[in-house]
């Protein structure tokens, strides 16, 4: 998750301090813990190897340009959850949390066409630095739904009593040429050395630009790495937030970077950088998004919800994977939302897989978990039974129907 981003290392430091003390006094501080641990990981380094708190806060700072090139800065509201407050309109309310990237795109596309409008709904906008930022607004319910990235970080607050739930899909790496999407996330490197990486196995002993540990490259890594009897033991992962990796791959800083759309469009076009594999050729349909609720919206709510986002998700899947269906109106609606403003760049982009009905894919989000508590990234894990909750794309289907495309 390109988390938690403006946590000073002295808070981090005396959050993990607190935490066991915490835990055995009080769930809600603890639960307050939990959340600066995520505020400190930022999409870094996790909290559990005690080796690597000061690296973490490191991985914290240097993570928080993550998302600032195509994101929009502000912060929400602290009014309580509006789900249930009907609008001057007429229409119930609803805060969702943005951070005006593509990947926002169902949301922004399903208000755009009136999908949210025609169940009743009137989303306001919350914008965030980052995805991570939303978590805590969305556990105090001051907005309703929020969106983020599988990380060690978030496994670890919601096991201290983060209410929230995962409840759709928001982007997989599982591009294919069969449903016409290349992963918005890539493995690239300096132009003109992709001819040196064969096979993972030449990847061994270089310098890896990632967001940090105990996130989602990392899993992602190890995974392809065990095909050639290696693993993410046997690379250098070097903190590096999205926009800085394409400069730092034309210097030769790092080797290889793992590098998020629009970065890769822009950094191929001024000649800095190259893909070498797309992310589902290291680690096919990981679960890279997620949308997630609070605990204070209704289940009505949120069936209107899912209805408009799977509408909008789908509008999505049609214009950017093989079908090619009103690609230049979908291209529209983001640049007006989004920083990203040349709409020539969305032609050359890569675009995430979305499942067309909504659903995550709970089998690898319970890999990755898995992952990190074998690698001591996670101590506690939550019951993914209990966070995962289908029900709200189960009612989206059920008025929809099951995807025919």
């Amino acid at each position: 998750m390109r988390g938690f981003c403006h946590a000073e290392r002295s808070e981090a430091s005396v959050a993990r301090a607190r935490i066991p003390r915490l835990a055995r006094n009080d769930k809600a501080l603890a639960t307050l813990a939990g959340l600066c641990l995520l505020l400190a990981a930022c999409g870094g380094s996790a909290t559990a190897p005690a080796s690597s708190a000061a690296a973490g806060s490191t991985v914290a700072s240097n993570a928080a340009g993550s998302a600032t090139a195509a994101s929009v800065s502000a912060k929400p509201a602290a009014s309580a959850s509006a789900a249930a407050n009907p609008a001057a309109s007429g229409l119930t309310r609803m805060k969702i949390g943005v951070v005006g990237i593509t990947a926002d795109a169902p949301l922004y596309i399903a208000q755009d066409m009136g999908y949210f409008k025609e169940q009743g709904l009137e989303a306001e906008f919350v914008p965030f630095q980052t995805a991570g930022d939303s978590i805590p607004a969305l556990t105090q319910g001051q907005i309703d739904a929020g969106s983020g990235a599988m990380s060690a970080a978030l496994f670890n607050a919601i096991a201290r009593g983060a209410e929230v739930k995962i409840v759709a899909d928001k982007g997989q790496h599982s591009g294919s040429p069969i449903n016409g999407f290349t992963s918005a996330l890539v493995v690239a490197v300096p132009t003109g050395d992709a001819a040196k990486y064969k096979t993972y196995a030449d990847v061994k002993g270089k310098n890896v630009g990632a967001t940090g540990t105990g996130t989602g490259q990392e899993p992602m890594w190890d995974k392809a790495l065990n095909t050639v009897g290696l693993s993410s033991k046997d690379i250098n992962i070097k903190p590096l937030g999205f926009p800085d990796m394409a400069l730092a791959l034309s210097t030769h800083s790092v080797d290889l970077a793992g590098v998020i759309e629009p970065f890769v469009a822009q950094g191929e076009a001024k000649g800095l950088l190259e893909v070498r594999w797309k992310s589902e050729e290291l680690y096919e349909g990981q679960q890279g998004g997620i949308t997630m609720f609070g605990p204070k919206i209704s289940q009505d709510v949120g069936n209107r919800f899912m209805v408009g986002y799977v509408k909008g998700l789908r509008d999505y899947y049609q214009a950017f994977g093989k079908q090619k269906k009103n690609t230049a109106r979908m291209i529209e609606i983001l640049a007006n939302n989004t920083a990203v403003k040349d709409k020539t760049l969305y032609e050359k982009m890569g675009w995430d897989y979305y499942d067309p009905d909504g659903y995550i894919n709970s089998k690898a989000v319970a890999y990755d978990l898995d992952w990190y508590a074998a690698h001591d990234y996670v101590k506690q894990k939550p019951d993914l039974g209990k966070v995962i909750d289908n029900s709200y794309v189960d009612y989206a289907i059920s008025k929809l129907g099951k995807y025919q495309g």
